[in-house]
């Protein structure tokens, strides 16, 4: 359905201008989208499913035939973002992220457009029962934290290092 469509996967659909879907029971929708692997869906604008069972949404993506990933891409570049391993999720918003963790929106976590590192929100204007402290007993309290360097158990120890106090630090001192 549309302008210059093809399938040939069966129970294959494809809608728009210039889509495929070539794989089995597979979906293309959009423009210059193609859903060539198993059970695939392309929807938006250049995207490109091509691993079995993936999924590609949004502007210049491709699963890159990497089965069971899911990517999805905003229209900030025309550079095409690729899945790099089997059951990958990857995304790109060059404006930033939010996820909301509650049904009300009130909290969540940001990746602001530019950044490398979640936050969380710390406005005053979020937060209630305020109680003052003794300050000297905090800062007694943090200055026994055991501060060191340290790596993820996944990153090269060599490339990363990260610095600072420990959660259990926190949770042992304050509860």
């Amino acid at each position: 359905m549309g302008f210059n469509v093809s399938t040939s996967g069966s129970n294959s659909i494809a809608m728009g201008d210039n889509t495929s879907a070539t794989g089995e029971n597979s979906i293309a929708m959009g423009r210059s989208s193609t859903s060539g692997g198993e059970t695939s869906t392309a929807i938006g604008w250049v995207t490109t499913a091509s691993g079995n069972y993936s999924t590609a949404i949004g502007n210049h993506v491709s699963t890159n035939n990497q089965n069971g990933s899911f990517i999805i891409g905003d229209n900030s570049t025309t550079t095409v973002l690729n899945s790099a391993n089997i059951n990958n999720f990857r995304a790109r918003f060059a404006g930033g992220y939010k996820l909301f963790t509650s049904a009300d929106l009130s909290t969540g976590c940001t990746l602001f457009a530019g950044d490398n590192a979640w936050t969380t929100g710390s406005s005053v204007y979020t937060k209630e029962n305020f109680a003052a402290v003794n300050g000297e007993d905090f800062l007694q309290k943090i200055s026994r934290f055991n501060l060191t360097s340290w790596n993820y158990k996944t990153q090269d120890p060599k490339t990363f290092r990260h610095y600072g106090p420990m959660a259990q630090d926190f949770y042992a001192a304050f509860g």
